[in-house]
């Protein structure tokens, strides 16, 4: 039987995304800057960049 995993918190999501482990085929995501890197008049969490996997087929 498969274990249910529960969601990751933000915290966990932000830390995923520094150590490039979030892909969702054919996308991969990386962190440009982080929260207190960015404008002092938005408030985000972090912007991010999404990655095309070139070696994903489509069919």
């Amino acid at each position: 039987m498969n274990k249910i995993r529960k969601a990751p918190t933000e915290k966990e999501m932000i830390e995923q995304l520094r150590r490039g482990k979030v892909v969702l085929p054919p996308l991969s995501f990386r962190i440009l800057k982080g929260g207190s890197e960015l404008a002092l008049n938005f408030r985000f969490d972090a912007l991010i960049e999404p990655l095309f996997l070139e070696s994903f087929a489509l069919p």
